[in-house]
Protein backbone atom coordinates (compact mmCIF):
# COMPACT_ATOMS: atom_id res chain seq x y z
CA UNK A 1 0.00 0.00 0.00
CA UNK A 2 1.43 3.37 -1.03
CA UNK A 3 1.60 5.86 1.85
CA UNK A 4 -0.35 9.05 1.36
CA UNK A 5 1.56 12.26 0.67
CA UNK A 6 1.47 15.01 3.30
CA UNK A 7 -1.90 16.72 3.77
CA UNK A 8 -2.45 19.42 1.19
CA UNK A 9 0.00 17.90 -1.30
CA UNK A 10 -1.53 17.30 -4.73
CA UNK A 11 -2.28 13.68 -5.58
CA UNK A 12 -2.79 11.94 -8.91
CA UNK A 13 -6.15 10.34 -8.08
CA UNK A 14 -5.93 7.24 -10.32
CA UNK A 15 -2.51 6.22 -8.99
CA UNK A 16 -2.64 7.76 -5.50
CA UNK A 17 0.90 9.07 -5.98
CA UNK A 18 1.99 12.66 -5.37
CA UNK A 19 1.36 14.82 -8.42
CA UNK A 20 2.77 18.09 -9.64
CA UNK A 21 0.49 21.02 -8.91
CA UNK A 22 -1.32 22.02 -12.09
CA UNK A 23 -0.24 25.25 -13.77
CA UNK A 24 -3.86 26.23 -14.36
CA UNK A 25 -6.86 25.41 -12.18
CA UNK A 26 -10.47 26.02 -13.18
CA UNK A 27 -12.08 24.87 -9.94
CA UNK A 28 -11.16 23.97 -6.38
CA UNK A 29 -13.38 21.48 -4.55
CA UNK A 30 -13.06 21.61 -0.77
CA UNK A 31 -13.81 18.30 0.91
CA UNK A 32 -13.34 14.77 -0.33
CA UNK A 33 -16.60 13.37 1.01
CA UNK A 34 -19.15 11.88 -1.35
CA UNK A 35 -20.46 15.35 -2.26
CA UNK A 36 -16.97 16.67 -3.02
CA UNK A 37 -16.04 13.59 -5.06
CA UNK A 38 -19.23 13.84 -7.12
CA UNK A 39 -18.69 17.59 -7.65
CA UNK A 40 -15.07 17.04 -8.74
CA UNK A 41 -16.11 14.23 -11.09
CA UNK A 42 -18.82 16.40 -12.64
CA UNK A 43 -16.39 19.27 -13.23
CA UNK A 44 -13.73 16.97 -14.73
CA UNK A 45 -16.33 15.49 -17.08
CA UNK A 46 -17.10 19.05 -18.22
CA UNK A 47 -13.45 19.47 -19.17
CA UNK A 48 -12.29 21.56 -16.23
CA UNK A 49 -8.94 21.26 -14.44
CA UNK A 50 -9.93 20.47 -10.82
CA UNK A 51 -8.04 20.38 -7.54
CA UNK A 52 -9.68 18.55 -4.64
CA UNK A 53 -8.61 19.50 -1.11
CA UNK A 54 -9.24 17.05 1.74
CA UNK A 55 -8.15 17.70 5.33
CA UNK A 56 -8.07 14.07 6.43
CA UNK A 57 -5.80 11.29 5.22
CA UNK A 58 -8.57 9.61 3.19
CA UNK A 59 -11.48 10.57 1.00
CA UNK A 60 -15.04 9.36 1.45
CA UNK A 61 -16.19 11.54 4.33
CA UNK A 62 -18.43 9.63 6.71
CA UNK A 63 -18.95 6.81 4.19
CA UNK A 64 -15.88 4.67 4.82
CA UNK A 65 -14.72 1.64 6.74
CA UNK A 66 -13.12 1.83 10.13
CA UNK A 67 -12.97 0.58 13.68
CA UNK A 68 -15.64 1.13 16.28
CA UNK A 69 -14.63 1.09 19.90
CA UNK A 70 -13.36 -2.25 21.11
CA UNK A 71 -15.12 -4.39 18.50
CA UNK A 72 -12.63 -6.73 16.79
CA UNK A 73 -14.06 -6.18 13.28
CA UNK A 74 -13.98 -3.34 10.76
CA UNK A 75 -17.36 -1.80 10.04
CA UNK A 76 -18.92 0.61 7.60
CA UNK A 77 -18.94 3.93 9.40
CA UNK A 78 -21.58 6.40 8.32
CA UNK A 79 -23.08 4.07 5.73
CA UNK A 80 -26.44 5.74 6.29
CA UNK A 81 -24.88 8.89 4.85
CA UNK A 82 -24.93 7.37 1.35
CA UNK A 83 -27.06 9.71 -0.75
CA UNK A 84 -29.91 7.63 -2.11
CA UNK A 85 -31.77 10.39 -3.94
CA UNK A 86 -30.75 10.67 -7.56
CA UNK A 87 -28.10 8.59 -9.29
CA UNK A 88 -24.92 10.68 -8.91
CA UNK A 89 -23.37 8.57 -6.13
CA UNK A 90 -24.40 5.27 -7.72
CA UNK A 91 -23.01 6.43 -11.08
CA UNK A 92 -19.72 7.39 -9.44
CA UNK A 93 -19.46 4.03 -7.64
CA UNK A 94 -20.11 2.16 -10.91
CA UNK A 95 -17.59 4.28 -12.81
CA UNK A 96 -14.96 3.54 -10.18
CA UNK A 97 -15.78 -0.17 -10.17
CA UNK A 98 -17.00 -0.15 -6.58
CA UNK A 99 -19.57 -2.60 -5.30
CA UNK A 100 -22.44 -0.99 -3.45
CA UNK A 101 -24.05 -3.43 -1.06
CA UNK A 102 -27.52 -2.58 0.15
CA UNK A 103 -28.01 -3.22 3.84
CA UNK A 104 -30.33 -5.98 4.94
CA UNK A 105 -33.78 -4.62 5.81
CA UNK A 106 -33.21 -5.40 9.49
CA UNK A 107 -33.33 -2.95 12.34
CA UNK A 108 -30.13 -1.28 13.46
CA UNK A 109 -28.76 -2.05 16.91
CA UNK A 110 -27.02 0.02 19.56
CA UNK A 111 -24.85 -0.96 22.49
CA UNK A 112 -24.70 0.80 25.87
CA UNK A 113 -24.49 -0.06 29.56
CA UNK A 114 -23.21 -3.54 28.73
CA UNK A 115 -26.10 -4.63 26.53
CA UNK A 116 -27.27 -4.49 22.92
CA UNK A 117 -30.69 -3.14 21.94
CA UNK A 118 -32.60 -2.48 18.70
CA UNK A 119 -32.59 1.20 17.84
CA UNK A 120 -36.04 2.84 17.86
CA UNK A 121 -37.89 2.85 14.56
CA UNK A 122 -39.58 6.27 14.75
CA UNK A 123 -37.43 9.36 14.97
CA UNK A 124 -35.10 11.68 13.11
CA UNK A 125 -31.30 11.55 13.46
CA UNK A 126 -31.74 9.29 16.47
CA UNK A 127 -34.13 11.69 18.22
CA UNK A 128 -37.14 9.61 19.25
CA UNK A 129 -40.56 10.91 18.23
CA UNK A 130 -42.26 9.21 21.19
CA UNK A 131 -39.96 8.90 24.24
CA UNK A 132 -42.18 6.37 26.04
CA UNK A 133 -42.50 3.97 23.06
CA UNK A 134 -41.41 0.41 23.94
CA UNK A 135 -38.40 0.43 21.60
CA UNK A 136 -37.21 3.74 23.06
CA UNK A 137 -37.62 2.39 26.62
CA UNK A 138 -35.42 -0.61 25.72
CA UNK A 139 -32.73 1.74 24.45
CA UNK A 140 -32.66 4.42 27.16
CA UNK A 141 -34.42 2.80 30.14
CA UNK A 142 -37.09 4.34 32.35
CA UNK A 143 -34.77 7.07 33.75
CA UNK A 144 -33.99 8.13 30.16
CA UNK A 145 -37.68 8.06 29.22
CA UNK A 146 -38.61 10.20 32.22
CA UNK A 147 -35.90 12.74 31.36
CA UNK A 148 -36.78 12.79 27.65
CA UNK A 149 -40.48 13.28 28.40
CA UNK A 150 -39.58 16.50 30.23
CA UNK A 151 -38.90 18.07 26.83
CA UNK A 152 -42.63 18.73 26.46
CA UNK A 153 -42.76 20.87 29.61
CA UNK A 154 -39.32 22.52 29.59
CA UNK A 155 -39.40 26.23 28.74
CA UNK A 156 -38.13 27.07 25.26
CA UNK A 157 -35.07 28.90 26.61
CA UNK A 158 -33.74 25.60 28.02
CA UNK A 159 -31.87 24.75 24.84
CA UNK A 160 -28.15 24.84 24.18
CA UNK A 161 -27.93 25.10 20.38
CA UNK A 162 -24.14 24.79 20.15
CA UNK A 163 -24.54 21.60 18.07
CA UNK A 164 -27.09 18.81 17.64
CA UNK A 165 -25.69 16.61 20.40
CA UNK A 166 -25.66 19.48 22.90
CA UNK A 167 -29.18 20.51 21.92
CA UNK A 168 -30.50 16.97 22.40
CA UNK A 169 -28.67 16.63 25.72
CA UNK A 170 -30.15 19.93 26.98
CA UNK A 171 -33.70 19.08 25.88
CA UNK A 172 -33.97 15.27 26.11
CA UNK A 173 -31.12 14.26 28.41
CA UNK A 174 -27.82 12.41 28.31
CA UNK A 175 -29.22 8.94 27.58
CA UNK A 176 -31.00 10.03 24.39
CA UNK A 177 -27.93 12.00 23.27
CA UNK A 178 -25.39 9.27 24.08
CA UNK A 179 -27.35 6.14 23.14
CA UNK A 180 -29.47 7.29 20.21
CA UNK A 181 -28.08 10.48 18.64
CA UNK A 182 -24.31 10.10 19.03
CA UNK A 183 -24.12 6.74 17.20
Amino acid sequence: MTPLPPLGAPVDVPSGRPARPPEHVDAVVVGGGIGGLVAARTLVHRGLQVVLLEASDRVGGPVRGGAFGSLPVRLDLGAESFAARGTAVTDLAEELGLDVVSPAPLSAWGYAAGRAFPLPKAGVLGIPSVPWAPDVRRAIGWPGVARAALDRVLPRFVADTTDLGTLVRSRLGRRVADRLVAP
